[in-house]
């Protein structure tokens, strides 16, 4: 499935709640939630496919560089499911949003320290939910070409042969995943992903490249990076991930984490469009 997301912004000062337990004001609204949109009750027009718990704890969130990071997040989807479980909600769960980055302490928490760390922790608490699907975001996968046949600039001295989705997929199944499983893998959403613009030129650099020729706008080269990830994502590579996503469909202003398949003032931009759009079946 592929889809484009409406998200309207995020900030960058935010704490983890002080508690997460069933009996904390976050599990109530959780429950809240859940009651609202995701009940047996709920209207048609109204009720959710999934709820994410949270977004970017490994990156948005302080301090992200804990060991308190992957077991609060771990906790939140214990409570979360347990009440899942009893309110019989009628929607996926989903969470954590987890962001791809490098490690950058104090501030970010390495994508796959962060993965490990909550998986260990649920497997250690012989947690599992049916209906729980992994949450990922993939920016840097887009925008470092990164995965087979790579061509990204730095790919002689950094990993950029697998995709990071790929080692998510990989260490979730290392710790006994119990959340949906597709194809004997786990399942995992990308709920956000797309080609960072600012990033081009000091990623990709100014000139021709062997992916698109010099003087290549902004606009191909996106669509460019776009197309490959998502032949990735097609192929053996992308086994498990069932949802992809772009953060924006317009982009965000400022323009400082711009990779909307339109302009701001929500005219499309004619290739990054046209390569999602050709996404759909």
């Amino acid at each position: 499935m592929f889809a484009a997301d409406f998200q309207v912004g995020k900030s960058d000062e935010m704490c983890f709640p002080d508690a997460v337990d069933a009996a904390s004001p976050w599990a109530s609204w959780i429950m809240f939630l859940l009651n609202r949109y995701a009940s047996p009750s709920t209207p048609s027009d109204l009720r959710i496919l999934a709820l994410e718990i949270i977004n970017e704890p490994n990156l948005l969130y302080w301090p992200a560089v804990t060991p308190n990071a992957p077991c609060t997040v771990a906790q939140m989807i214990i409570t979360a499911s347990a009440i899942g479980s009893a309110v019989n909600k009628q929607c996926f769960m989903t969470g954590p949003g987890a962001a791809d980055s490098d490690d950058h302490p104090p501030a970010w928490m390495y994508y796959r320290d962060f993965t490990t760390g909550v998986a260990n922790i649920l497997d250690q608490s012989n947690w599992q939910d049916p209906t729980w699907v992994w949450s990922h975001h993939n920016y840097a996968d887009v925008l470092n070409d990164q995965g087979s046949k790579t061509q990204a600039p730095d790919r002689a001295t950094k990993d950029r042969a697998t995709m990071r989705a790929h080692y998510v997929v990989a260490d979730l199944d290392t710790y006994s995943w119990a959340g949906v499983r597709t194809g004997g893998v786990p399942a995992v959403w990308i709920t956000e992903g797309g080609c960072h613009r600012p990033s081009l030129l000091g990623t990709w650099g100014a000139g021709a490249t062997t992916l698109w020729p010099a003087g290549s706008s902004k606009d191909h080269q996106q669509a460019v990076l776009l197309q490959r990830n998502r032949s990735r994502l097609l192929g053996s590579e992308g086994a498990g991930v069932g949802l992809h996503m772009n953060y924006l469909f317009t982009s965000q202003p400022p323009t400082d984490y711009d990779s909307g398949l339109c302009d701001e003032n929500g005219v499309p931009r004619t290739e990054p469009m046209a390569t999602w759009t050709s996404f759909v079946p």
